[in-house]
């Protein structure tokens, strides 16, 4: 008979003996340390071979180990030695499955989060899917133009958007639950709403984004879910205050104006702007209901180079505000609040008398003592806002209205002011100034930064490495660093660039706090607030107008969009930077410390080295900037003594020995030192570049108008240059008259 023979696949296998079949197998078998067997292949087992016999009695005496309670799939798992029940496995899943629930719930909501910041493009199912975001009703309608219109509908508010082939022809918008005040700037509304929605020329409207009417949606739509018909209407609430802060914004302008004509100021009474301007910095702010970019009222409290003539708006401007200086100004409207922890809204119109300001009027000697004399606005108190029984959000959120009683009772809504653009200011006047609308700062909102380090974020090259703040650095090392060109007009009227090299020291770190929001309970609050907040938006730009954005390596020069200011003039002139044809500068040298330029037998800097300029902060008591810069002395000629050679130098000045010609003295420091005060009055403390004589020479008005400089043109380069123009002209008329 003959013997069958093996197939080729596995005649490899059928040569083995079973001896050397199991030498195979121990090799190849998991180590107790394996996180898992990998289970034999049948093409090279047979079932009913020995090793396959041998291996699942391996497998069935591993399991026996586990009393039973569940079986591995190979030995390494079952050599771990885990007693474990199924119990106990369904907690851990359940456990398992809890927290990836949890977390794929937390990523739908970021992403969602992260959408919400991304509204879309301007189109018809963009505006529609946006509107109907905010909690608002949607209905279209065909026009006869073969358009369609969108209706946007709340319960006090309606928005109609005209579309024709995805591009918006007309927005209107209206009040139909208001009273008539609200109609009249509904027009200047439905223009800035228009604008938002319309591309510029050139630009498809599906490449133009939603975000800017976002706001203004979001705005209204929140004003309309937190109203009340016809007990509450927060469109007609924040109308009232418009009312009341107009009447005081024209009778100070009136008054303003009949002290300019009796002093004569021409700079007043040449351009009512200028009048405005005034009263907008150093009064109670000048309130515009739907005016800019703005929809609904922004009390206007400062502006940025407030004492220069205003520019030249052409009559074809789109935006004529967005021609001028930046304005800063606190946005009004309403947000929700328990009335329990902080006092309501209240519709009213009369929250200033008739007469605005109390005025004693007993004769003409306390009549003309009242106009010199600041005055007291006489604010009134309306009566608080009732509404019926208490109801509930339809979205389950704050209801509008107090539960603290069934029949009548106060709306859970509160003012408060959103201030455009946030202001830094330091912790303790943070504190000053929510402790004088009635609020505390939440100690889980503190955080540990620096007012330098908010400030200047992301405005200068910080040196220390801590431009958000923090400590760090120390008062012996600049907290940030500028160097670029500003611009000068000598005084034969050439234009020419200086190099700065600038450097910030704070004296003392304190911790900061950028102001946000303000809410309130009447407009006097608002209003006594406004001091200190110009007092810090005039430091602020300052030290951004100092200290500008470095986009570049700070080698490469930067031009300052301040003012300059000629030494012979009072007022700057506009111009521009250098050309772009000049030659580049030359590769600055190391720039020298205050230390070396404190010593007297330092080096004095090349002409084409750049000026260092050291500027150091102090916030507490008062916020106080120091300068220190080079100074030049005047021209030195052997006519003059030896006592007029002295008259002209700083305490910090060096000496040389006069020469036979007439040659320019070596520079010397000059010292600056002022405070700014509330409505940001700059106040002169300290200075040694001016010799204070008397008024005839001139000299004091100099003097004087170190601090008028720098209201003017809000930059610590363009002041410096200022006084530096100012005393070389003054060291050569001393010098032409010694020579005379």
């Amino acid at each position: 008979m003959a013997t069958p023979t093996a197939s080729r696949s596995q005649h490899h296998h059928q040569e083995m003996t079973p001896g050397s079949f199991a030498n195979h197998l121990a090799a190849f078998s998991p180590l107790p340390t394996a996180p898992r067997s990998v289970g034999q292949s049948p093409a090279y087992l047979s079932k009913k071979s020995p090793a396959h016999v041998s291996a699942l009695q391996h497998q069935n005496l591993a399991s026996s180990n586990l009393n039973g309670a569940i079986n591995f799939d190979s030995p390494s798992a079952a050599a771990l030695g885990l007693n474990l029940s199924l119990p106990t496995l369904e907690s851990v899943t359940s456990t398992n499955i809890r927290a990836d629930e949890d977390e794929r719930r937390r990523r739908i909501e970021t992403i969602l989060d992260l959408l919400k910041t991304r509204p879309g493009r301007v189109s018809e199912e963009g505006v529609e899917r946006l509107a109907r975001r905010t909690g608002l009703e949607c209905l279209w309608e065909d026009a006869p133009d073969g358009g369609r219109t969108l209706s946007i509908a709340g319960r006090g508010v309606l928005i109609d958007v005209d579309f024709l082939d995805n591009s918006v022809t007309r927005v209107s918008l209206s009040f139909p639950t208001s009273p008539d005040s609200l109609a009249e700037g509904a027009p200047r509304a439905a223009k800035i709403l228009k604008d938002q929605l319309t591309p510029p020329k050139g630009v498809s409207p599906i490449c133009t984004d939603l975000s800017p009417f976002t706001a203004h949606l979001e705005q209204l739509a929140r004003l309309d879910k937190l109203s009340s018909p016809p007990h509450l209407n927060c469109f007609e609430a924040i109308s009232g205050i418009y009312g009341s802060l107009r009447q005081i914004f024209e009778w100070e302008k009136e008054r303003l104006r009949a002290e300019a004509k009796r002093s004569n100021n021409e700079r007043l009474l040449a351009d009512d702007e200028m009048l405005e301007a005034e009263v907008l910095c150093k009064k109670s702010g000048r309130p515009r209901m739907h005016a800019g970019k703005q929809v609904g009222l922004s009390l206007e409290y400062w502006k940025d180079q407030r004492l220069l003539p205003p520019p030249r708006r052409p009559s074809s401007a789109i935006d004529p505000d967005s021609l001028g200086p930046r304005i800063w100004s606190a946005v009004i409207s309403c947000e929700a609040s328990p009335a329990e922890l902080y006092p309501s809204v209240r519709m009213s119109t009369d929250w200033v008398s008739d007469d605005v300001c109390k005025v004693n009027d007993d004769d003409a000697a306390a009549a003309a003592a009242e106009v010199e004399q600041p005055h007291i606005i006489e604010w009134l108190d309306p009566p608080p806002t009732l509404l019926d029984a208490p109801s509930t959000a339809p979205d389950g959120s704050l209801a509008p209205i107090s539960s603290s009683s069934s029949t009548a009772s106060l709306p859970n809504v509160r003012f408060v002011a959103r201030l455009s653009p946030p202001v830094t200011v330091p912790l303790p006047v943070a504190y000053d100034i929510l402790a004088a609308v009635g609020l505390q700062i939440p100690n889980e909102s503190l955080r540990a930064t620096t007012y330098d380090g908010l400030l200047l974020s992301g405005s200068a090259s910080a040196t220390t490495g801590n431009s958000g703040g923090g400590s760090g650095g120390g008062d012996d090392y600049p907290r940030a660093t500028a160097k670029r060109n500003v611009p000068v007009v000598g005084t034969d009227g050439a234009l020419r660039n200086v190099r700065h090299n600038a450097s910030l020291y704070v004296q003392k770190q304190d911790f900061g706090r950028v102001i946000e929001e303000i809410p309130f309970a009447h407009p006097r609050q608002l209003v006594a607030i406004l001091p200190v907040l110009r007092q810090y938006a005039f430091i602020s730009t300052v030290l951004h107008n100092s200290f500008p954005p470095s986009a570049t390596p700070s080698i490469t020069p930067t031009t300052t969009n301040a003012p300059i200011l000629p030494p012979s003039s009072p007022l700057p002139s506009s111009s521009s930077s250098s050309s772009s044809s000049s030659p580049p500068p030359p590769p600055p040298p190391p720039p020298l410390s205050l230390a070396s330029l404190m010593s007297s037998t330092a080096p004095l800097p090349s002409p084409d080295a750049p000026l260092p300029l050291s500027l150091t902060l102090a916030t507490t008591p008062t916020p106080r900037l120091t300068l220190v810069f080079p100074v030049l002395s005047h021209v030195q000629s052997p006519s003059l003594n030896q006592d007029d050679a002295a008259a002209g130098a700083t305490a910090g000045s060096t000496t040389t020995d006069a020469a036979s010609t007439p040659s320019e003295a070596p520079s010397s420091l000059g010292t600056v030192g002022v405070e700014i005060g509330p409505n940001a009055e700059v106040v002169l403390v300290e200075q040694d570049v001016f010799s204070v004589t008397s008024e005839s020479d001139g000299v004091g008005s100099d003097v004087q108008k170190i601090t008028r400089a720098l209201e003017v043109v809000e930059d610590v380069g363009v002041w410096c240059e200022w006084m530096r123009g100012r005393k070389q002209k003054k060291g050569e008329e001393e010098g032409e008259a010694g020579n005379t």
